[in-house]
């Protein structure tokens, strides 16, 4: 699977796992710079400003309603239908260290509990 994080408008600072919490990539983002990231199964991210950032799984826009200073904490598996936003493998953290699909209503954070 594929993920790329690119900044057209902004800077953003980024960290980036494979499956393993191995990391791939800690740093900021310019304005105009973008990362691709690879795994056989799964990428975790976390956006410091995810209002800067697009993203791309599988080649395919997430189109997100992220705004501006706001932090995400995020992770696509394999299985993620490229551009589906609740996909199954967006996940949210559900406060016990147990991941699980985000309900059907978009906009929640990974580590917010619903």
């Amino acid at each position: 699977m594929t993920v790329r994080v690119s900044a057209p408008d902004g800077r953003s600072w980024i960290s980036a796992k494979d499956h393993n919490g191995r990391l791939l990539f800690d740093g900021l983002l310019k304005q105009g710079e973008s990362r691709t990231f690879q795994d056989s199964s799964k990428i975790n991210l976390v956006l410091g400003d995810a209002g800067a950032i697009d993203l791309f799984v599988n080649g395919k826009k997430i189109e997100d309603d992220f705004q501006p200073g706001a932090v995400e904490r995020l992770t696509y598996t394999k299985g993620d239908p490229a551009g589906r936003i609740n996909g199954p493998g967006r996940y949210i953290d559900d406060g016990v260290g147990q991941d699980r699909p985000t309900p059907s209503t978009w906009g929640r954070r990974r580590d917010e509990v619903v």
